[in-house]
């Protein structure tokens, strides 16, 4: 629905930053989990993680350790819960100003976390019941990931890892609300060598039921 991707991609404005050193960054996973909740999930948590950050931003020189969360809503499969798939994309933001009291990215990341939470709520919505469990995943750190010790995807990874997960697939969105200057939209979609099955899948349904240009 339109008027819901909208309206959560405003919120996620709202929150005026979403920097992963802002002192707001425990709040803004807090709102993410209830966003979850009041499209219907169910069991939704927030895993902490800690990261060492070491970047200059206006002239300061951020040289710090700290904890960091990724939120995760999940969908138990019916024939199948030990097999997983995963839906994410990050909810953190970045600028070159003063990311501290303004960074509210609403393409990069908020258009992606409202597509998640769209695709939770209408799921629910429905009542559908997936045959292998489903992760949908708003991440944390990830803009600055080149400059921490640590990631939202990468804690999250070690953690399937750790778990002895069965992940058959992860999908991540990133910037879908990137539209360029001559209003011409496509779908980019990154080849992984090891996953060419889900590329062609991807382009084949996308060439199917939109009108969007896969690339």
């Amino acid at each position: 629905d339109q008027d819901s991707i909208e309206n959560y991609i405003q919120q996620l404005q709202n929150l005026e930053t979403r920097f992963m050193l802002s002192p707001n960054r425990k709040q803004v996973a807090i709102w993410i989990q209830n966003r979850f909740e009041s499209v219907g999930c169910q069991l939704v948590k927030i895993d902490s993680f800690q990261t060492h950050t070491q970047i200059p931003v206006n002239g300061i020189y951020y040289d710090t350790i700290t904890w960091q969360y990724n939120v995760s809503a999940i969908m138990p499969g019916a024939s199948n819960p030990d097999q997983i798939v995963i839906i994410g994309g990050h909810y953190d933001c970045f600028t070159n100003n003063d990311p501290m009291t303004l960074a509210p990215g609403a393409d990069d990341n908020g258009s992606s976390v409202a597509a998640i939470f769209e695709l939770a709520r209408v799921f629910n919505a429905m009542g559908y019941q997936p045959n292998k469990t489903l992760h949908f995943v708003a991440l944390g750190a990830e803009e600055l990931m080149y400059y921490s010790s640590q990631s939202g995807a990468g804690d999250y990874a070690e953690r399937c890892v750790q778990n002895g997960d069965d992940v058959l697939l992860y999908i991540n969105n990133d910037m879908i609300a990137n539209e360029p200057e001559n209003e011409n939209w496509i779908l980019d979609v990154m080849l992984h060598d090891l996953d060419v099955w889900t590329t062609l899948l991807t382009t084949d349904l996308t060439n199917k039921y939109t009108s969007l240009e896969p690339t």
